[in-house]
């Protein structure tokens, strides 16, 4: 009898931890600052939509804007590894997944420009574990941030 196959969000959630360890340990001063940069672009783009949003303008194109900025980020986040297997690795897991989330992701940021709120100190917190190449730390972000982030997905956040 086989075993039944591990789920897509538990794939993803142990290559999103096992991602942001090895990016404390590898991350070069070049990542370092790409990850800032990308970081403080995602900030900037969630304050241009929530300044739209409270000034009642249109957000028509914003919401993708902003998650492309965040996937941007995390894609930094993995590629800082520079380690091939993982990259194929947690590319593959989030294939899997990655439409419906882009969908129901932007589906809630439509919904409630409150949405996902939470987990921008995570990024920061992320961002501040690589810096201080603490694999340890980086690891409990990486929980948390999924956590969050499938909490969110489900409507249970608190944001």
């Amino acid at each position: 009898m086989q075993d039944a196959p591990e789920d897509p969000i538990s794939r993803d959630l142990e290559a999103r931890v096992w991602n942001a360890s090895m990016s404390s340990k590898d991350t070069s001063e070049e990542d370092l600052a790409s990850l800032v940069h990308l970081l403080e672009s995602a900030e900037d783009q969630s304050r241009l939509y929530n300044a739209r949003v409270a000034e009642d303008l249109p957000i028509d194109g914003h919401p993708e804007q902003l998650y492309a900025r965040v996937q941007e980020f995390n894609s930094a986040v993995l590629a800082s590894t520079h380690n091939p297997v993982l990259i194929r690795i947690f590319e593959q897991t989030r294939a899997l997944s990655s439409i419906e989330r882009q969908e129901r992701s932007l589906r809630r940021l439509r919904e409630d420009p409150t949405f996902g709120r939470s987990r921008w100190d995570s990024h920061r917190s992320t961002l501040e574990a690589i810096r201080a190449r603490d694999p340890d730390l980086a690891e409990r972000t990486a929980i948390e941030r999924a956590r969050s982030a499938m909490d969110d997905l489900a409507g249970l956040g608190d944001d």
